[in-house]
C-alpha cells in the first residue's frame, strides 16, 4: 500500500520565514510602483506634458537615460513580485496569499499606467 503524496512530502516553512517572504514581496511591489511613478514624473518634466514645467535642455539630456532604467527596473520588480506572490500560494494561509497577490497586482497596474504617460 502506498501513502498518498499530500502535504507530507513538502515540509511547512517556519511562520517567521513565511511572513518575511510575504512582507518582502509587499516591499518589492511598493518600491517598484513608486519608482515607476518617479520615472513618470521625470518624464513629464522631460517632455513637458500635462502642464509640467519643461526642464532645461542640459537637464533633460541627463534625465533621459535614468528614466528608461527606472521603467525597466520597476517593470522587472512588479513582475517578480507577482511571480513570488504566486509561488507563495502553496504554503500560505488564504488571507495572507490574497493580500500579497492583491498588493502585487495593484503595483503592476500602477506601473502599467505609468507606461501610458
Amino acid at each position: 500500500m502506498t501513502a498518498p503524496t499530500s502535504d507530507l512530502a513538502t515540509p511547512k516553512p517556519p511562520r517567521t520565514l513565511l511572513w518575511g517572504g510575504h512582507i518582502a514581496v509587499w516591499i518589492l511591489a511598493a518600491l517598484s510602483a513608486r519608482l515607476s511613478r518617479v520615472g513618470s514624473q521625470i518624464e513629464l518634466h522631460i517632455t513637458g506634458l500635462n502642464g509640467a514645467e519643461l526642464a532645461p535642455d542640459h537637464l533633460r539630456q541627463i534625465l533621459t537615460a535614468p528614466n528608461t532604467e527606472f521603467k525597466a527596473i520597476s517593470f522587472a520588480g512588479v513582475v517578480s513580485a507577482v511571480g513570488l506572490a504566486i509561488a507563495f500560494r502553496r504554503q500560505s494561509p488564504v488571507l495572507l496569499r490574497r493580500i500579497t497577490l492583491s498588493v502585487a497586482v495593484l503595483a503592476f497596474v500602477i506601473v502599467a499606467i505609468g507606461y501610458g504617460h
